[in-house]
């Protein structure tokens, strides 16, 4: 007899779980205008990684978000150690925009690589005018790359104010 108790208990209680579960998705699935609105005001824009070496080269990731949030990483040779938040202005962003048409970023190739494992690689992702295009070059990268690596650096670094989280 008490095993059937059990039994009992056991099935009624995961009837009610089941319950409160579909409870909270069905409260979730009411309130996802509102979560559709914050990912249209605030998605990853550009990120960006530098990958390690053998040796002393920087290594960090940072993510610009469309609203000009920064999240930043730094994990070895690098000036910040940790993670960090940092703001920069629409009209950067709008910079950034111009230059992405500049270097023709979305006709780069995916992939500039080479068989050695030392050479650090630069890896950006961009993501704009609901299009995507990740670019991993560690080798014969061309030049246009290079000078938008650098640009992206750049106004990483003009940021005075980063809170360390």
């Amino acid at each position: 007899m008490n095993n059937i108790n059990f039994i009992l208990f056991f099935f009624l209680m995961l009837f009610n779980i089941n319950c409160n579960i579909k409870s909270l998705s069905s409260e979730f699935d009411s309130s996802s205008n509102l979560n559709t609105i914050d990912l249209e005001q605030r998605y990853p824009f550009v990120k960006m990684k530098r990958t390690p070496c053998f040796g002393k080269c920087p290594n960090y990731e940072f993510v610009i978000f469309s609203n000009g949030d920064v999240l930043y990483e730094g994990f070895n040779f690098v000036e910040k150690i940790g993670k960090f938040k940092g703001e920069i202005n629409i009209k950067k962003i709008s910079f950034i925009k111009e230059k992405l048409k500049e270097v023709e970023f979305f006709n780069f190739d995916s992939l500039y690589d080479a068989g050695v494992s030392d050479l650090p690689s630069t890896i950006i992702e961009v993501n704009l005018d609901n299009k995507k295009h990740r670019v991993k070059g560690r080798y014969r990268m061309p030049q246009k790359f290079k000078y938008f690596s650098k640009f992206i650096d750049e106004i990483i670094n003009e940021i005075q104010s980063w809170e360390k989280l």
